[in-house]
């Protein structure tokens, strides 16, 4: 595929990225759901904090996809106590319907949605 059409292609789309110790989840979509979502996984192997870092480093640049320019883009990275979540993501999130939200990531259906 020509770069240029890609990244044509993917300013129209929109990526969500849920990263948690084990794995980071990606999907990609057309906000007018006028296409099937691309959905997948890329495991994270790593024994301590500086090895998960230099791993999820890693996983992005082994996949260049997850650096072309989209539309829009939410990441959501999981802690053991918290997440940090800009305020102006949040209120997006809540106003995203609950179908649209299951689609994106079960995890932030549960902790945003009760």
């Amino acid at each position: 595929m020509n770069h240029d059409n890609n990244t044509s292609l993917t300013q129209q789309q929109s990526l969500v990225i849920d990263i948690d110790a084990q794995r980071l989840s990606y999907m990609i979509y057309h906000p007018r759901g006028n296409e099937p979502a691309t959905v997948g996984q890329i495991l994270i192997n790593a024994s301590n904090q500086d090895e998960w870092c230099k791993e999820l480093e890693n996983a992005v640049y082994d996949n260049p996809f997850l650096l072309e320019e989209f539309n829009s883009c939410i990441i959501a990275l999981h802690a053991q106590h918290f997440a940090l979540m800009p305020k102006e993501v949040a209120e997006c999130l809540k106003s995203r319907s609950r179908a649209w939200m299951a689609r994106c990531s079960p995890a932030l259906l549960k902790d945003l949605m009760p």
